[in-house]
């Protein structure tokens, strides 16, 4: 027996406290791994959500419709904005309904402690059904602003734009996130395809203005 190899107490307590070490190791790595996870997802998803909001944005504002013939309606059609609500009339995209024209108010509103875009819209012809959809939530701030390019390329922006000055040349989203590490919101700077004074009467056959 005197021969005969085997451990001490003290080489098995030394086994012991490393793997204990290397357990809270290996938990302190998963959770962490957990917590990159999370938040990667957190980050892809708000993306995502900053890219196809600003792809709706993009294709809805860029095909504005001028104020339409319909005397019975006066100024419903026209683009009308401030900075914080715009309202216009455009083609109805696939993503939101069948087709043909729509009414649309874009609205950046304040709610628990953060700022919100939301897109309402109405068809207008057929059921008078209106929906909404929210677009960007978790903002700082969000701002529109509408611009004139005249002959000489200047640009002139205001935060205001009024239902007797036709179609804004350029028409501008900015969003600003209070949160560090957020995900940003690049400057959405859209020029409309049709952009007529006020005196131009959209028409949706010819797609040129109507006088009178």
């Amino acid at each position: 027996m005197r021969n005969q190899s085997g451990y001490s107490l003290i080489e098995l307590l030394v086994v012991l406290a490393l793997m204990g070490l290397i357990a809270v190791a290996m938990s302190g790595g998963i959770r962490f791994g957990a917590k990159v996870w999370e938040r990667t997802g957190v980050q892809v998803e708000g993306l995502e959500q900053t890219q196809g909001a600003q792809a709706l944005l993009r294709n809805l504002l860029s095909t504005v419709s001028p104020r339409l013939f319909d005397p019975s309606n006066a100024n419903e059609d026209a683009f009308v904005g401030n900075g914080q609500r715009m309202s216009f009339t455009a083609p109805m995209p696939p993503s939101l309904g069948q087709g043909g024209l729509a009414r649309f108010n874009l609205t950046a509103s304040r709610q628990d402690g953060a700022t919100q875009l939301v897109i309402e819209w109405r068809p207008r012809h057929g059921a008078p059904r209106e929906s909404k959809q929210l677009l960007l939530r978790g903002a700082g701030t969000v701002a529109f602003a509408y611009a004139t390019v005249d002959a000489a390329g200047a640009i002139a922006w205001t935060d205001t734009w009024a239902a007797d000055a036709g179609t804004p040349a350029l028409i501008r989203i900015r969003a600003d996130f209070a949160q560090s590490g957020a995900i940003r919101w690049p400057d959405l700077i859209v020029r409309a395809r049709i952009d007529r004074d006020s005196s131009c009467i959209f028409d949706p056959v010819s797609f040129e203005c109507r006088r009178g």
